[in-house]
């Protein structure tokens, strides 16, 4: 094995345990609440135009993803209009062509939160709420990981900030994990293998090779561990 195949083999290992680390963590919870429509507490009844109450769980999802500082419209009538207009779109099952029917769904929920909110194009938080509902078929988008899937396929071509375009993403996405996310089959009957969502663990591969000096810790760390372990000691 070169040690650029363990490199990237490395990368897909840090990524699935870290997807793993994050789903007990928080993702769990936000996937069964997305599905019961993100409902309120029970008892609370907040008027539409004040601010999201902070024990709402849609709120909860908004901030931990960084996206509810980023929102023009902070009250709970207008977050309540987001979640379940996305709630009404992202639920029915995606049919025999997932990926379509997910990137017909997303640019539907963006035309309208754009129309609505004066023209601002919520990609990037659409596409995080759409993945709640569809976990197993789809990664989230925002403009850094669009970026590092141009890196991937080699689309970039030697332009820094060239990035894929949202309309593109999850068709060029669905290419890319064909092919490279054959990697995680090294680690099948690992512990950490049990995380149901590879595409998730695509898309954080994906944060992981965009990086430089971040990414370089992160995997110093991982090989720290695993010689701490005698875990893949073919690996390092």
């Amino acid at each position: 094995m070169t040690p650029q195949e363990k490199e990237e083999l490395l990368r897909w290992f840090w990524a699935l345990r870290e997807q793993e680390y994050w789903h007990g963590a928080q993702d769990a919870k936000f996937l069964e609440h997305a599905q019961a429509k993100w409902p309120l507490p029970q008892g609370l009844t907040p008027k539409k135009g004040e601010e999201a109450p902070k024990s709402w769980v849609f709120r909860q999802f908004l901030q931990v993803f960084a996206l509810y500082r980023w929102l023009p419209k902070h009250t709970y009538g207008e977050l309540r209009y987001m979640a379940d207009l996305c709630h009404d779109l992202f639920l029915p099952e995606l049919g025999d062509s997932p990926v379509k029917a997910a990137h017909q769904r997303w640019m539907t929920a963006v035309a309208k939160l754009s129309k609505r909110w004066t023209g601002k194009q919520l990609y990037s938080a659409t596409s995080k709420v759409l993945w709640h509902y569809h976990p197993k078929h789809l990664p989230l988008y925002d403009s850094y990981n669009s970026r590092a899937l141009a890196l991937a396929l080699g689309l970039d071509k030697g332009r820094k900030s060239y990035s894929v375009k949202p309309e593109d993403f999850l068709d060029q996405f669905a290419a890319f994990f064909e092919t490279q996310g054959a990697a995680l089959e090294f680690f099948r009957g690992e512990p950490e293998a049990k995380y149901p969502y590879p595409r998730r663990v695509g898309e954080k591969y994906l944060w992981l090779l965009g990086t430089q000096d971040q990414g370089a810790s992160q995997l110093d760390s991982l090989r720290a561990y695993l010689r701490a372990t005698g875990r893949f000691q073919e690996l390092l």
